[in-house]
């Protein structure tokens, strides 16, 4: 990435890929890099998610479902679920979708990319929807560190593996706590 936050460098089968983003330089900070487990590169910017697979960029927003253009952090839990915390829409978790080979296509499944996304619910109008940091403990309890606080994310139910197992269109119930100044939490402001 270079100094001003515009451009991405990577190696890729042995060759460098320089890529400079093309709109306005002030929508197009990166934010955030993550390598996932299949090998793909996501990257978190303020105009965007943007993936790097089949040796291509991919670009995902508000129309494909993210809460908000503006992705700040990315993590990816043990299931390959990538939760996106952004700034202004909170916190979702997205997968690519598999798209169907079509049958005599000159290159099957490398169609684009398609994300299912959903948005995670946390307590309203308590700054949850500045999302700054996230981390995955070892029990697989999602911790993020929002404006209002810190928030701990515990599923309720487990997640159908397929979309077509989740047919009903419910999405996975979570308990969420949002620990502040007045539950002990230290802030730059505490005199402890």
């Amino acid at each position: 990435m270079d100094r001003h936050g515009d451009s991405l460098e990577c190696l890729a089968g042995g060759q460098l890929i320089t890529h400079r983003w093309q709109a306005e330089r002030a929508a197009n900070k990166v934010r955030v890099i993550l390598s996932d487990q299949e090998g793909n590169v996501w990257v978190g910017r303020e105009s965007g998610l943007m993936l790097w697979r089949d040796d291509q960029w991919h670009q995902f927003g508000p129309s494909q479902g993210l809460p908000h253009s503006d992705v700040r952090v990315l993590r990816e839990d043990r299931d390959g679920w990538l939760w996106a915390g952004t700034f202004g829409g909170g916190l979702a978790r997205l997968r690519l979708i598999r798209p169907p080979s079509v049958p005599g296509s000159a290159s099957p499944g490398r169609d684009a990319p398609q994300i299912e996304v959903q948005k995670i619910g946390l307590p309203v109008g308590r700054g949850t929807d500045f999302v700054w940091a996230l981390h995955i403990d070892a029990n697989g309890v999602l911790w993020a560190g929002t404006r209002g606080g810190l928030l701990r994310l515990v599923q309720r139910r487990p997640i159908p593996a397929s979309p077509a197992a989740a047919s009903g269109g419910s999405v996975p119930e979570f308990e969420a706590r949002l620990f502040t100044a007045e539950d002990g939490l230290l802030t730059r402001s505490s005199t402890r």
